[in-house]
């Protein structure tokens, strides 16, 4: 389990852009629980990139192994600070996983989630 300053360093280093919820955890150093499933959403997609990158690369085993701690890290935060339930589906179409709050979203009046394309 990383401490919460590495979980903030390692949201720098994979954001994806000043408005992402990843970017907005690093700057403002708190965890909103209404942006659980797009921090989540953020990590999947550097993870496969494969799928939503122009020029996909392969990560190596450091970056890969950074990605699985912050993943763990908001799974855990999940756990201990809501009741949301998260679950991970594979898009019907293209394969590739996403996370979908089951259970506990109604919670938030301002909650956030994926919107998948099918």
């Amino acid at each position: 389990m990383i401490t919460d300053a590495k979980a903030r360093d390692l949201a720098t280093l994979w954001h994806t852009g000043d408005q992402s919820a990843l970017y907005q955890f690093a700057t403002q150093s708190y965890y909103r629980p209404e942006k659980s499933v797009l921090y989540l959403w953020e990590i999947l997609q550097q993870l496969q990139n494969e799928y939503f990158l122009p020029c996909p690369y392969s990560l190596t085993g450091e970056q890969r192994y950074q990605l699985e701690a912050l993943k763990s890290y908001f799974e855990n935060e999940i756990k201990s600070c809501t009741y949301l339930k998260i679950e991970y589906k594979k898009h019907p179409v293209y394969g590739y996983l996403y996370p979908d709050a089951v259970a506990g979203a109604d919670d938030f009046a301002a909650f956030e989630t994926v919107k998948v394309p099918v």
